[in-house]
């Protein structure tokens, strides 16, 4: 399946771990996070998700995220007059419980010196911090004046609120944009099945990974089934691949399950 897949596609295998050997019985390990949980518990629990985690899954390292996409969304700035051209990412990242990636940013910049722009951004629907480092870092701002490129720079993480407060007072203008990608998918049984069963250690911290067919820089729907993604799941400091799959189409679903 790995050719039909991202990870053939794209050539992620060097990003994961050598694969694990299969495992028989339930380990004793996991017999204690089967228990009930009391809230005491919380923090050991987490801690003994992420030795079972290192134990049954492959760790994949999240960097391939950084890869830029062949879109480019262009947006025109009347003050000053120039044209903000936005080279988006190749991959959009959706947490299992929202059908949205969203791309805020803010652009600072002098209207007499344009070397001095700065610009700033952050994932607003909510990843783990180690999938948003690599998502932004797949974001380019370049700002064209009368056909010449005046100013490009990798877009920098916003840490909110300090840098608002500094960067308004040092700087003429603000613009905001935003990138937006919807995932239009239906996850097959077994996916869901995963997410069941990993739901106990990963809690809501399972996310698909797919390339996106189209970033709006506008509110939009795109309509092109999203496929090949990957499902993965972060526990501290580690992202871990759970799962590789194709969505299934919604005609094929709809013909599966109401015709006989």
């Amino acid at each position: 399946m790995t050719r039909q897949t991202l990870i053939g596609k794209y050539n992620l295998t060097k990003y994961i771990s050598p694969p694990k050997k299969p495992r028989g019985a339930t380990t004793e390990l996991e017999e204690l996070i089967f228990t009930e949980a009391v809230g005491i518990e919380v923090i050991a629990r987490r801690l003994l998700s992420q030795r079972i985690a290192q134990q049954n899954y492959r760790k994949i390292d999240p960097v391939f995220l950084n890869m830029h996409g062949n879109q480019v969304c262009e947006m025109e700035i009347k003050h000053p007059k120039a044209t903000m051209r936005i080279q988006t990412p190749r991959f959009a990242v959706y947490n299992i419980n929202n059908p949205s990636c969203e791309i805020f940013g803010r652009l600072y910049g002098n209207e007499t010196y344009f070397p001095d722009l700065c610009v700033m951004a952050k994932v607003r629907t909510p990843i783990a911090p180690i999938l948003e480092d690599g998502l932004i870092k797949a974001v380019d701002i370049v700002i064209a004046q009368q056909q010449e490129n005046i100013h490009s720079r990798p877009v920098e993480k916003i840490k909110y609120p300090e840098v608002f407060s500094y960067y308004d007072s040092i700087f003429r203008f603000e613009i905001e944009w935003m990138l937006k990608s919807k995932f239009v998918g239906l996850l097959p049984s077994s996916v869901k099945e995963t997410i069941r069963k990993n739901r106990r250690f990963f809690m809501d911290d399972m996310y698909v990974i797919a390339e996106a067919q189209r970033w709006a820089c506008e509110v939009s729907e795109p309509v092109r089934l999203n496929r090949d993604p990957l499902l993965v799941g972060v526990l501290g400091d580690n992202c871990y691949l759970l799962d590789e799959f194709n969505c299934t189409p919604i005609e094929d679903y709809v013909r599966r399950e109401f015709t006989t």
